[in-house]
């Protein structure tokens, strides 16, 4: 993909698990789906797999929707769709600072 794409950037693919996200510490990161005319079909900065997962299915089924536009000779033109969600943080609770871990010898 790198060649094809003349980028040197270095492209990862995870599963809907998130496994490889996981194993690099779970920080925020941002997911792309690009179409197969190359065109973004869909972005996200933050990874929820239930939303890859309906985008992935919108991709397949909008190709099959081209393919019939074509073939009926009817016209069809695109739209651009944006959405805001939330997430619940799931991060464990910060202990207060006075019952904080210290560091040293206590001198």
């Amino acid at each position: 993909m790198r060649e094809r794409h003349n980028t040197p950037r270095q492209i990862l693919i995870d599963d809907l698990d998130g496994t490889v996200h996981r194993e690099w510490g779970g920080l925020p990161n941002m997911t792309w789906i690009i179409d197969h005319t190359g065109h973004v079909a869909y972005k996200a900065g933050w990874t929820v797999a239930s939303d890859i997962r309906q985008s992935l299915e919108d991709v397949v089924r909008v190709r099959e929707l081209k393919r019939q536009v074509v073939e009926s000779g009817t016209r069809t033109p695109p739209y651009y769709v944006e959405t805001l969600s939330f997430r619940a943080s799931r991060r464990p609770a910060i202990k207060p600072a006075e019952t904080a871990v210290s560091v040293g010898d206590g001198s």
